[in-house]
């Protein structure tokens, strides 16, 4: 059975751990992207890997300039779709996991997936975090290897979106560093964002 934010609050079982403010979670995010460990080395070293291997077929596509700056067009165009997408992700992880309160928002520009009152676990929260990520490199392989399509906007679009998500990223880097505290979280309509940890 999952726990309410009143269990948490009320129970000694579970002991205040942090908190921040939503409307300055990217300071938060900020912090925790640039914190060293196995998360932010592995993403940093497959952004320097995609990276090269665009900077590769780039250059072996030089003599057809046009054709490579169409790819880069391409890519950038089924990116912004692309977002939508992302948040959707995470609301279907969110509801899957029982959440009926998940909402859409724009925030500075860009659309952001909230959900009030609903505690997650640490375990939980990583996968809320990563899944739409993972889920859309995967499927960009898959239509590379379907389609044989040009690497160039394949690879262009992985690269994108590895560099926007860096907000998920940072969230998993904090519940990995977080982790040996077991960790339960929940945002609530006071604006804040909240972590307990079980004692």
């Amino acid at each position: 059975m999952r726990l309410s934010v009143n269990e948490i609050m009320k129970s000694n079982d579970y002991k205040y751990y942090y908190k921040f403010k939503q409307s300055e979670g990217k300071l938060f995010l900020n912090e925790y992207i640039k914190k060293n460990s196995i998360v932010t080395y592995s993403y940093y070293a497959f952004i320097i890997a995609t990276l090269i291997l665009l900077l590769i077929c780039v250059f072996l596509n030089l003599p057809r300039l046009e054709f490579v700056m169409e790819e880069l067009g391409m890519a950038i165009i089924l990116f912004l779709p692309s977002m939508v997408v992302h948040e959707f992700l995470h609301a279907i992880v969110f509801v899957f996991l029982g959440s009926r309160t998940v909402k859409f928002r724009f925030e500075k520009g860009v659309i952001v997936t909230k959900t009030y009152n609903f505690v997650v676990s640490n375990i939980e929260y990583i996968i809320i975090a990563i899944t739409p990520l993972l889920t859309m490199i995967l499927l960009t392989l898959s239509v590379l290897l379907l389609t044989k399509g040009n690497l160039i906007s394949g690879i262009m679009f992985i690269l994108l979106h590895l560099w926007c998500s860096y907000g998920d990223i940072a969230i998993v880097n904090y519940c990995w560093l977080s982790r040996k505290n077991n960790i339960f979280a929940f945002s609530s309509e006071d604006g804040f964002f909240y972590f307990y940890s079980k004692q």
